[in-house]
């Protein structure tokens, strides 16, 4: 999975706002910008695939509510626009897929999370989302293993690719189009 959603990933964390994120000059306007963009991806995209979420061994966090607590911690309301059409899953590999999409994006999110209080500390109140209560270093592991489970053949494999590809493509899609 790592080695071929390589690509995709690198796109996503190379756009500006995301590039934003790591930079010691990020502003609150702009972080802003990126915790709304954010919320309207993940709410989309948990409302999409909720009864799939919920039917799953793994217990999904929602990410919608920690991005708007962010948001009201900044008093910066409620998300612009409603929540982004997302990807579906289409079959329990595709859904696996996508969701190591999110829950690899976690990890990153504590590296945002170490950055941003060390150089930017008037946003620590602001960040419910990238630095996660429990740290998903120490699931991470379980969730390779049930994720190991369920792609047991090259089919199964292919279609969870297809979905993680997808999802970062929807994440590639809407943080790079132009500010609000």
């Amino acid at each position: 999975m790592r080695t071929a959603t390589h690509p995709a990933h690198r796109a996503v964390e190379s756009l500006p706002l995301m590039r934003a994120l790591m930079s010691a000059d990020i502003d609150p306007s702009t972080y802003t910008d990126v915790l709304r963009r954010q919320w309207r991806i993940h709410a989309g995209w948990e409302q999409a695939n909720a009864d799939w979420l919920r039917a799953q061994a793994w217990t999904y966090r929602p990410r919608a509510p920690a991005l708007q607590a962010d948001l009201d911690w900044l008093q910066a309301g409620a998300p612009d626009g409603a929540p982004m059409p997302a990807p579906r899953v289409d079959d329990d590999a595709s859904g696996w897929g996508m969701l190591y999409v999110v829950e690899g994006s976690a990890l990153g999110g504590q590296v945002i999370a170490r950055h941003l209080r060390r150089t930017r500390p008037e946003l620590a109140g602001a960040l419910r989302h990238f630095g996660a209560a429990t740290p998903p270093g120490q699931e991470w592991p379980r969730f390779l293993a049930l994720l190991e489970r369920h792609l047991r053949d090259a089919s199964a494999l292919a279609r969870a690719v297809d979905g993680a590809r997808a999802l970062l493509a929807h994440f590639h899609h809407h943080l790079a189009g132009a500010r609000a």
